[in-house]
């Protein structure tokens, strides 16, 4: 099999992939394909010519590379051998729900970043690609039953910031149930405290609650709808920069 020639025929699917490549040991160039043959499917091995007992190892290295940004390449240690990791295919996605002002700033800025958005929204008059002319996909409808519709994974980066207190929370035990590498949710401090409890109580674990980014955003004194999602994109730009480079910072 050639393993770039499958993966050019992900890519014209719309899908992603990364290839690991054993890069010593009795097995070094060596491959698996771990990849997403199309946007709403589940990702997974593809193909592999490395013996069995590595592929397991390779396979785990491919998961954790998953929601980088395409280009992205590292090395992996493990037991068997060390793995040369190479990403390719789709954005990161951004999946901003809730259609308010500092959606359309998120939505302008996050397009200047090369993100893949969605934007979500249960008012018709809120969610129109003639308001989002940015977006790459706009969804009118329920944001629980949307979302229980949606592919959220490990390339995904979530924003929360719907009208209600009611619909954030709905969006938040949705989100913290799956793979996002980012959820944040806006909000006063006193306001998030409760949220975090009433997620604890609905049977989300604590390491994922603390995950929560929220109050979303840096830090930078954030004012107008501008400045939120400027401090939001800076976070997420942040914690994917993070994932991209805890490999390098660990095998330096």
């Amino acid at each position: 099999m050639d393993f770039y020639l499958r993966i050019a025929e992900l890519l014209e699917a719309g899908g992603r992939a990364v290839l690991v490549t054993a890069i010593d040991g009795p097995a070094a160039g060596k491959k698996l394909l771990y990849g997403l043959a199309e946007p709403a499917g589940e990702p997974g091995v593809l193909h592999s010519n490395l013996p069995d007992q590595l592929a397991a190892e390779a396979a785990e290295a491919a998961r954790s590379a998953w929601g980088f940004s395409p280009g992205a390449t590292g090395t992996e240690g493990a037991r068997g051998a060390r793995y040369f990791r190479e990403v390719f295919g789709s954005p990161p996605r951004l999946l901003i729900l809730g259609g308010g002002h500092i959606a359309l700033s998120l939505c302008q800025m996050a397009r200047l970043l090369g993100y893949h958005i969605t934007v979500v929204d249960d008012r018709p008059s809120f969610a129109n690609q003639a308001r989002f002319p940015q977006a790459d996909e706009v969804i009118c409808g329920d944001f629980g039953e949307t979302l229980a519709r949606l592919r959220v994974g490990p390339e995904t980066y979530a924003v929360v910031v719907t009208r209600g207190h009611r619909q954030d929370e709905q969006c938040l035990d949705h989100l913290l149930r799956t793979e996002a590498a980012y959820v944040g949710s806006i909000g006063s401090r006193r306001r998030i405290a409760i949220v975090r409890e009433r997620l604890r109580e609905s049977g989300i674990p604590a390491g994922r609650i603390a995950e929560l980014h929220a109050p979303i955003g840096l830090d930078i004194g954030s004012e107008t709808p501008a400045e939120i999602a400027l401090a939001i994109l800076a976070e997420i730009t942040l914690v994917r920069k993070e994932r991209e480079g805890r490999l390098k910072r660990k095998h330096g």
